[in-house]
């Protein structure tokens, strides 16, 4: 079984104000990260599809892959779990409708071991229809995570870790972006 645990903000990179800012231990969660659950400001709600042997819960990221890491705000963190055979999806749409030139995506990332042989972890960013413009994963066996893009699929030159990570991803131009 892998765990993915993650936090997030979205802000503008020009100034300090927070266009939309969600974090798992805001009240509307107390009852559980579920389909239509919405916290925060700046998004819609989730919309969470769960395939056989597969979930999402409200957690701590300290105990994922042997204890290392901790992404959590307020001692929690979004948490998705699968088996072998499952498959949990999430998404949530931004409330002005897109990712702005010059706006800031930040999220923290902290996926536990990836079984070999098919596993795989990440995140995309959309377009109005669901195509993912933008994916950051891991693949199961790799020894560095994946970007795909508009460029295709390369190598990020980020080694594996269970410790978590801070990911930040600025669209710079239309089709353009600056990701670190």
């Amino acid at each position: 079984m892998a765990a993915l645990f993650l936090a997030w903000t979205a802000t503008i990179a020009r100034g300090d104000a927070a266009s939309a800012l969600d974090t798992a231990d805001d009240p509307a969660y107390d009852s559980g990260w579920t389909n239509g659950s919405n916290g925060g400001y700046g998004f819609g709600p989730w919309s969470i599809t769960i395939n056989v042997n597969g979930g999402t819960f409200i957690g701590s990221s300290a105990n994922n892959a042997g204890g290392s890491g901790d992404i959590d705000t307020g001692g929690e963190s979004w948490g998705m779990w699968s088996g072998a055979d499952g498959d949990v999806n999430v998404t949530r749409v931004f409330s002005n409708g897109t990712l702005a030139v010059g706006e800031v995506f930040y999220i923290d990332l902290d996926n536990g071991w990836v079984a070999s042989g098919g596993g795989s972890v990440g995140l995309g960013l959309q377009n109005s229809a669901g195509d993912n413009l933008w994916e950051y994963y891991f693949v199961g066996g790799d020894t560095d995570y994946t970007i795909n893009d508009n460029a295709g699929q390369w190598d990020s030159g980020i080694p594996w870790t269970a410790d978590g990570m801070s990911l930040s991803f600025q669209l710079t131009g239309q089709t353009s972006y600056s990701f670190q």
